[in-house]
Formats: C-alpha cells, sequence, structure tokens
C-alpha cells in the first residue's frame, strides 16, 4: 500500500515536471515561431511586418483580454494617468521619428489615436498586473512621487556614460559626426521610445508572461519573464538582418542585450519603471542630440 502511494506520488511529481517543462517550451517555442516565420517570409519575397509591429499586436489584444477581464482592479486614478499620457504620445508621434505602435494608414489623426489608444490598454494591463503581484513597479501609479523623483534621476545618472559611449560608438561605426543640436526637441523625441518600449516589454510583457509561468516557477517566474521579454525588445529592432547576416545579428544583438537589455531589466524589477525609462530616455537623448 506504501508502496503504492509513494509511486502515485512520484508519477504526479513527474507529470506536473513534464507539464511545466511544456509550459515554457510553448512559451519559447511561440516567441521563437515569431522570428523564424517572419524570417522565411521576409527571405521569400514576402512583405512582412515589423517584428515590433508584429510584438505590439499581439501584446495590444492580450492586454485587452486582461483589461477586460480585470477591469475592476483599476482605480480612476490609473485611468486618467494612463489618458494623459497616452494623449500626449499619441499627439507628438506624428512630429517624431518614432515608429507608431500600431500604424493603420498614413492620416496623422488616425495614426495618433491608434497610438495613444494602443499605449493606454496596454499601460492599464500592465497596472492590473502590478495590482495582481506582478514583478514590475510604477512608483507614479502607487502615488510615491518622491520614489519617482529619485528614480528618473538615478536612472539618468547610471545612465549617462553608458549613453556617451553609446554615441561614440553609433557615430564610429556609422561614420556620422557628432553634431550638438541647438534645439531641445531630441530630448522630447527622446521620451518616445523611452516610455513606449519600457512600458510594453519592460512592464507588460514582463507580466503578461509572469502571470502565465507564476504557478509553474513560483521562484523564477520573474527571472525567466524578464529574460524572455529583454530578448524579444532586443533582437525585435532586427529584422532583415536576421536571414541577411544572420550570425552578426545573433551577436550583435546579444552584445547590445547585455549592454543596454540587462541593466534595464534590473532597474525595472529591482527599482521601478521610473528609473529603466530615465536610463533608457538617456540613451536615446544623448544620441538624439548629437544628431545620430
Amino acid at each position: 500500500m506504501k508502496s503504492e502511494l509513494r509511486e502515485n506520488n512520484s508519477m504526479r511529481r513527474t507529470e506536473k515536471h513534464v507539464v511545466k517543462i511544456l509550459l515554457l517550451f510553448a512559451v519559447i517555442g511561440s516567441v521563437l515561431g515569431i522570428f523564424i516565420v517572419r524570417t522565411l517570409i521576409d527571405k521569400n519575397g514576402g512583405n512582412p511586418p515589423r517584428l515590433f509591429n508584429l510584438f505590439n499586436m499581439i501584446i495590444l489584444i492580450i492586454s485587452l483580454g486582461i483589461l477586460i477581464g480585470k477591469v475592476k482592479l483599476l482605480k480612476k486614478r490609473d485611468i486618467i494617468i494612463s489618458i494623459v499620457i497616452g494623449a500626449f504620445l499619441g499627439i507628438h508621434v506624428n512630429y517624431s521619428t518614432f515608429f507608431p505602435l500600431i500604424k493603420v494608414n498614413d492620416n496623422k489623426v488616425v495614426t495618433g489615436i491608434f497610438h495613444g489608444g494602443t499605449f493606454i490598454v496596454i499601460f492599464l494591463a500592465g497596472i492590473i498586473v502590478m495590482r495582481m503581484g506582478g514583478p514590475v513597479q510604477v512608483a507614479l501609479i502607487i502615488k510615491d512621487w518622491r520614489r519617482t523623483i529619485i528614480g528618473i534621476l538615478f536612472g539618468c545618472l547610471i545612465g549617462l556614460p553608458l549613453a556617451i559611449f553609446n554615441a561614440y560608438a553609433f557615430s564610429v561605426m556609422n561614420n556620422s559626426p557628432f553634431i550638438v543640436q541647438t534645439s531641445l526637441l531630441p530630448l522630447v523625441d527622446a521620451l518616445q521610445p523611452g516610455i513606449i518600449e519600457e512600458v510594453v516589454y519592460r512592464f507588460t510583457l514582463i507580466g503578461i508572461l509572469w502571470l502565465v509561468l507564476r504557478r509553474a516557477y513560483p521562484k523564477h517566474s520573474v527571472v525567466i519573464s524578464g529574460v524572455i521579454a529583454t530578448l524579444v525588445h532586443n533582437y525585435a529592432h532586427f529584422n532583415s538582418l536576421f536571414y541577411e547576416k544572420p550570425i552578426f545579428a545573433l551577436a550583435y544583438g546579444g552584445i547590445i542585450c547585455l549592454l543596454f537589455g540587462v541593466p534595464m531589466l534590473i532597474l525595472a524589477l529591482k527599482k521601478d519603471l521610473e528609473t529603466a525609462i530615465a536610463f533608457h530616455w538617456i540613451q536615446d537623448a544623448v544620441r538624439f542630440m548629437g544628431g545620430l
């Protein structure tokens, strides 16, 4: 009787272990599948959407599901903050060089509405996950103004040396001189990628992956989710390069991920989203101010 009980317990543990592995493989396989299929279509003369557009759309759809199912977790303050930031990003995107989150046509009004609206939905979904115990916190949402200000200053401070190196390397690699801009508009332009990419990938995507993996991997779900989301964000910058120079794309992407992706991931998880946004912003701000 005891041996049968031990055997049954062993079988249950084995089944749970197999399910855990299959779940992780399904998540990683789905992500890799998007990269592979898109690359094959591109290689064979097709005209697939940019990788960022594909992932943005997938994250938007999942975010809508979260928003519909858990909308009661939101507070009035969450909605107001999301709408204010989304309205700014939607208006500004037509005057920046940043690709809109979702591009329907060339109409500026439509582009602004879809860009801002997509941000609002994705940000609200991330806030819902945060209120469910998600791994990335937003100090502004939890009314910690002091932490918000400190996070922004800290992110800029520790990001500045790397930002200077990044601008120098970019200038050398592209044979482009660093020419200081007389306008401060590049500083505003840098807010688009800084806010958008950190919210979509370092906040909401990590939260979505955490929701999927948290029961199977209670001790490691945060790290696994963070690594997957960081790799997705990093390699989504490369489109045709995956079939034109695949080895270079993987190697170069790995270096960029270690230099920029990992620090932003650590800041988002150990500090808050504002710190990661500030670190990201300063990287683009310095480069943009040099006309690069």
